[in-house]
Parts: C-alpha cells; structure tokens; sequence
C-alpha cells in the first residue's frame, strides 16, 4: 500500500466505479422524466447491449494496446457521456449518452488485472489483484450514497453528473501516471 503505483491502479478505478455504480442505480431515476417509463426500459437495456459488446470488443485487441492509455479513455468516455447529458439534455443526447457510458461499463472491472500483471511480477499478481479489489470495491460502494446526497442537497441530477464527470477524469488523470512497467512488489 506504500507502492505508488499500486495507487495509480486503484485510485482511477475507485473513482471511476464509484461514478459508473453511482450513475447504474439512479440512472432510471434520471432518465424517466425526459424518456418516459418505455424509453428509459429500452435505453438502459440497449446500455446493457453496448456495455457487452464493449467488453468482448476490448478484449479482442487489449493484450495489444497500451492498457493504462485504454482506461483513461473509457474513464474519458464515461465522463464525456455525463458532460453530454448534464450540458445539452435532450431525450436523444440521454440515448446517445447512456449508450456511450455503457460502451465501456464492462472494461472498468476488466482493466485492473490486467495492468497489474504488466505492472508487478507474477508471484506479486493474486496479493496485488485481491488488495486492488478490496480498495475499490470500499470505495465504490459509496458512489450510489454520494450521488443521492448530491441530487437530494442540489434538488437535481446535475450535480451528481457533474460529480461522476470529475470523478472520472481525475480516475482517467492518475491512471496514466503509472509508467507500466513490472516493478518487484
């Protein structure tokens, strides 16, 4: 827990799953007064959908990409579908918003294994993955919590995206702090 860049793991993905959990429960919430109760159904299915093909898309080519690169972009990519829906609402920029939040959904739980085993040795990968885990999963477990505080303290949504919106870059900013490289734990 003093490795800097253990922290470059799980800082991003604490962030950004805490935006991503937070923005899942109270999505319907969200959606149905501008979609209605049918369209938001059909919306957050079709997130579902994209979320799927998202994850088996990534996974066809991550082991040739810079992984770090690929989860400050999905982080990227959630925040602008916030922005998209915080700044210009419209039932189609919440279709077109939700669509691309759910494009990366999966990729955030798929991410920092995979990092961690380019960036410590293969004897250090379990203690690593299930200590990464443990941090994440604390701290996204209080994104639903801070998002209903910031909709209920605003009287609105806007707050809360805007909250998973800086969650995210700041997740997608510490991520590409870590350099990669196998490190002894």
């Amino acid at each position: 827990m003093r490795d800097a860049r253990f922290w470059t793991i799980a800082a991003p993905f604490a962030l950004g799953l805490a935006a991503q959990v937070g923005f899942i429960v109270h999505q319907v919430p969200f959606l149905l007064p501008m979609l209605g109760t049918a369209a938001t159904a059909l919306t957050v299915t079709a997130a579902t959908v994209a979320a799927m093909i998202g994850r088996l898309a990534l996974g066809l080519v991550i082991d040739r990409l810079n992984q770090r690169r690929i989860a400050a972009a999905s982080l990227a990519s959630q925040a602008a579908a916030m922005l998209l829906m915080l700044f210009w609402p419209s039932p189609t920029n919440y279709v077109i918003g939700l669509l691309l939040f759910g494009f990366s959904v999966g990729n955030l739980i798929t991410l920092p294994p995979l990092i961690v085993a380019r960036s410590y040795p293969p004897e250090s990968f379990g203690a690593i993955v299930g200590l990464n885990g443990a941090v994440v999963q604390i701290c996204f477990a209080f994104g639903p919590l801070l998002l209903g505080l910031a909709h209920d303290l605003s009287g609105g949504y806007a707050a809360a995206l805007a909250l998973c919106a800086a969650w995210q870059i700041v997740g997608a900013a510490i991520v590409l702090r870590g350099d990669g490289r196998r490190r002894a734990a």
